[in-house]
C-alpha cells in the first residue's frame, strides 16, 4: 500500500479526463473524425490527441477535483 498515494496520481487523472471527455458532446462527435483520419494516415496518433485535448480546452471545459 502506498504511503501517500503518489502511484495513483496518474491513472487517477487519466480516468477523470476520459470521464470529461467522454460526456462530452462536442468531443464525442470529433472522435469518429480522428479516428477516420487515423485511418488514412492523415494525422498521428499524437496529433489526434492533440487536437481532441485542444478543442476540449478551447471550450474551458476542466475535468472537476473532487478533494
Amino acid at each position: 500500500i502506498p504511503e501517500h498515494g503518489d502511484d495513483l496520481l496518474v491513472p487517477m487523472t487519466r480516468d477523470g479526463l476520459m470521464a470529461a471527455l467522454k460526456s462530452d458532446p462536442a468531443a464525442r462527435r470529433l472522435v469518429p473524425r480522428l479516428e477516420a483520419r487515423l485511418g488514412k494516415g492523415a494525422i498521428t496518433p499524437g496529433a489526434a490527441a492533440r487536437a481532441l485535448l485542444a478543442s476540449f480546452r478551447a471550450k474551458g471545459k476542466r475535468p472537476r477535483a473532487k478533494p
